[in-house]
Formats: structure tokens, sequence, C-alpha cells
């Protein structure tokens, strides 16, 4: 529908409170973070994606190890992100 700045102003919200609230399971953080992420690069703000996208992917493989579908999904939209920037060697080795 095109509406990304409310998507990550509600986004970058839930991000701040599941953050800062205790009890948050980290997976659901980082879900939160790479939906955030994802939209982020959406709108452009390619910088902003890499900065939560590379926090969100350092959980996963703490929390999930190597091989799970969200650390996938997540290196998915870092690729994504770098092809934007035209990184096209560093897209690749994601």
């Amino acid at each position: 529908l095109g509406l990304y700045a409310e998507s990550t102003d509600l986004l970058g919200d839930a991000v701040t409170i599941a953050d800062r609230e205790p009890g948050v399971p980290a997976g659901d953080l980082t879900s939160l973070q790479t939906s955030l992420a994802e939209a982020l690069a959406l709108q452009g703000n390619l910088t902003e994606a890499n900065r939560l996208f590379d926090i969100a992917l350092g959980s996963q493989r703490r929390l999930m190890g190597e091989n799970a579908l969200p650390v996938a999904d997540t290196l998915m939209g870092m690729a994504d992100v770098r092809t934007a920037e035209g990184k096209y060697k560093q897209a690749e080795s994601l």
C-alpha cells in the first residue's frame, strides 16, 4: 500500500519497546528488527537497514545456529540491500 513511513515508525516503536522490556524473547526482537530493516530498505534507507540486519543476524546466529531458516532469510535481505547499493560481490558472498 505504500505506507512505508508509517510502518517504519510503528516497527521502530515496537523494536524500542521489545528491546527495553525484560522477558521479551530474543527471537521476537530479532523478528521485529528484520521486519524494520526490510521496511527501511523498501524506503531506500539502506544504511539503517544494513545496521539492523547486522544486529539481527548476530542474535539469530547465537540463538538458532548458522543453518536456521531465519538466518537464511536475514542473509537474503542483506543481499538485497547490498544489491540495491550496487555492491554485487558483497551480495554474492552472503
